[in-house]
Order: structure tokens, then C-alpha cells, then sequence
């Protein structure tokens, strides 16, 4: 109840990559996340690397930011930097990298450690595993990186009741291809307890 009373509907909405990764979308579906993220204002749409540049080109006033090394990160360190270059040049004004999983499995902690060096973000998970982002998961991130960079939790979030316990476990971004049913929740709630929108 603190939450729904201290967090308004735009603040809310700032903490979400409005997100379309889904290998069947088309232009017409990363056009249309880019018109909501203007819209609700959603931090930004996190688009397909493929798509960028359109995007950025008929909605410039939208942030977008897309994935690097999606969504398993097999690729190499090397193939990770150009693909975050090509993007970066064509507009994405965050990046979204996979580490890569296997190499942290096989202990190769130097090889990790490299690759995510200067991250501003631990992320949950891609939403392409065999499960979405628990509170037990944010929890154990937001206390492994002890307020040094961000949390962002992903990955089966589909309601305002899941975003705003996920914020309170310590995540400070969410990623969602729900950010409009989200947000319309969120407003709803906070109209049943008579908070202004």
C-alpha cells in the first residue's frame, strides 16, 4: 500500500523497458511498442538489433535501446562489441548484452568478468529460459552488487501486482512486453484507493 501511495503512474512507467524481443514481430509490432513508449513514457523500447535504426528514424524523440548476444550470449566477446557498435551507431541509446552463460558455468571468471565490465545493470534473466525473474532473484542481485550499479528484472512480468514487487525486492528497471497492461493496472490500483494518477 506505501508503494501504490508513494509511486505514481508516470514514475512507474519510467522504470519500464517497454520491450518486444519475440522472434514472429514485425516492423508494425516495434513501431507501435515505439508510439506506446512515447505514449505512457516508458524509460525506453527495447527493440530487435534489426530495427533500430527505422525506429530511431520515425520516432526520435523515443529512447530505444536493443540486445546484444540475444538471448543466450554464445557469442564471442569480439562479435558482442560489434554487434554493440553497429547499434550504438545506428541510434540504440542503451544496450542490453547477454553475458555469456557457458563460460560462467565452466568457471571462467576472467573471461566474464571482462565482458560485463562497466555494466550499469545485473539483469534477472532474458525471458527466453525456462522460467521468468522471482522476488528471490532481485533480492539476492540488488544484495550482490550492494547499490553499485542497477538491477533489472525480466522475464515473465504481467502485472502491475508483479512489477511493484519486484521494485520493492531492489530492481530499479523491469523489462516487459507488458508495460501497457502494466501501466493500466497500476492506474486502475491506485484509483481503488483513491490516489490520483
Amino acid at each position: 500500500m506505501d508503494f501504490i501511495r508513494k509511486v505514481n503512474v508516470e514514475e512507474l512507467a519510467k522504470t519500464i523497458d517497454h520491450t518486444i524481443l519475440k522472434p514472429n514481430s514485425t516492423l508494425k509490432d516495434v513501431l507501435r511498442v515505439c508510439r506506446e513508449t512515447l505514449e505512457y513514457k516508458f524509460a525506453l523500447a527495447m527493440i530487435p538489433p534489426t530495427y533500430v535504426k527505422r525506429a530511431v528514424s520515425e520516432y526520435s524523440d523515443c529512447r530505444v535501446g536493443t540486445v546484444i548476444g540475444f538471448p543466450l550470449g554464445f557469442q564471442t566477446l569480439k562479435t558482442k562489441l560489434k554487434e554493440a557498435e553497429e547499434a550504438i551507431s545506428n541510434g540504440a541509446s542503451e544496450i542490453d548484452m547477454v553475458m555469456n552463460i557457458m563460460e560462467f558455468k565452466s568457471g571462467n571468471k576472467g573471461y566474464v568478468l571482462k565482458e560485463i565490465e562497466e555494466a550499469n545493470y545485473v539483469k534477472s534473466c532474458t525471458g527466453f529460459g525456462p522460467r521468468g525473474v522471482t522476488v528471490h532473484d532481485v533480492t539476492l542481485m540488488f544484495n550482490a552488487v550492494n547499490g553499485e550499479i542497477g538491477v533489472k528484472a525480466a522475464g515473465g512480468i504481467r502485472h502491475a501486482e508483479d512489477a511493484i514487487a519486484l521494485l520493492i525486492a531492489g530492481a530499479s528497471r523491469l523489462g516487459t512486453s507488458s508495460g501497457v497492461k502494466i501501466i493500466e493496472e497500476y492506474r486502475k490500483l491506485r484509483e481503488t484507493f483513491g490516489f490520483k494518477n
